[in-house]
């Protein structure tokens, strides 16, 4: 088996993979060229894939934080009024906009060129917890600026299959297989540029976009929900704010359940067993049926 040019030699334990010495001097640690991987992989062969790196729109810039080494700080309005993203915020279906933080000027000028738009998709750089992992901006961001976090900026109608395709298998092990570092994982900007994406016809990267829809319908609504809780909390309103939070995990888990069937679906045709995209509406009516 040959996949992206490396070779499985032999596929039983232990594996064996050959690779010319001249790139194995780019990541030594063996992990990097595991035989499994290329087991995973090897369905995106057949849809010729291209580097994320011929998609993205923006310039891709090695992320930073809010350094108070640098008088910068976090704080609240008014005295603080730039939007401050970091994976602290990250829900499996979009951004949670009741966690948005906020820092000074003197941040924003030096961060600035992490501002994000709606429909960016944004990729944590380091930490055990953050790295590699991904969210979507499912809403427009006032002046902003990101901690640690990489901006993917792509066309919006490719940024929702986009955004699939990360979480599924085929985009997990690649933002795996590219972290790095011994005290603390991180992933560089030719890591990012460097993870293959599958060329799939327009009609199904177009239908997965109408599906995330509905995805980002049911995200909406819990955060609408989320956000009158902590207004009734803050009133001491008991009742309010528990038919809020049922409200809230409600719509979230039916937004969850929506995505991961689109993840399974992307997965399916990938893979070849799947050439249409199901509506995902189906999750709501389960719902409903169960609890009729």
């Amino acid at each position: 088996m040959t996949v992206f040019g490396v070779k499985s030699i032999r596929e039983a334990d232990p594996m064996i993979v050959a690779k010319a010495q001249g790139k194995l001097v780019e990541r030594m640690d063996p992990g990097f060229w595991d035989a499994a991987f290329l087991k995973i992989v090897e369905p995106l062969t057949s849809w010729k894939p291209i580097p994320l790196g011929q998609l993205i729109q923006n310039e891709l810039v090695t992320p930073d934080a809010v350094r108070q080494s640098r008088g910068e700080s976090i704080g609240t309005p008014p005295t603080h009024n730039v939007e401050y993203y970091t994976a602290a915020g990250y829900l499996e279906t979009g951004y949670d906009t009741t966690q948005i933080a906020y820092c000074d000027d003197r941040a924003y000028q030096r961060l600035r060129n992490t501002e994000l738009q709606q429909d960016d998709i944004v990729i944590g750089r380091s930490g055990v917890g953050s790295a590699g992992r991904v969210c979507y901006i499912q809403h427009q961001p006032s002046q902003s600026c990101t901690g640690d976090l990489f901006v993917v900026r792509v066309d919006k109608n490719l940024a929702p299959f986009l955004f699939i395709f990360l979480k599924s298998k085929f985009g997990t092990v690649q933002l795996d297989r590219a972290k790095h570092g011994v005290g603390s994982l991180k992933l560089k900007i030719g890591d990012i540029k460097g993870i293959l994406i599958p060329q799939l016809s327009q009609s199904i990267r177009d239908a997965f976009g109408v599906e995330h829809k509905a995805v980002l319908h049911h995200h909406n609504l819990a955060m609408e929900a989320k956000t009158n809780m902590l207004a009734a909390q803050r009133h001491d309103n008991k009742a309010a704010e528990e038919r809020y939070h049922a409200e809230y995990e409600r719509n979230l888990t039916i937004a969850e359940a929506m995505l991961n069937d689109l993840i399974r679906q992307v997965e399916e045709i990938i893979e070849g067993t799947r050439t249409e995209i199901e509506p995902v509406d189906r999750v709501l009516n389960k719902e409903q049926d169960s609890g009729a």
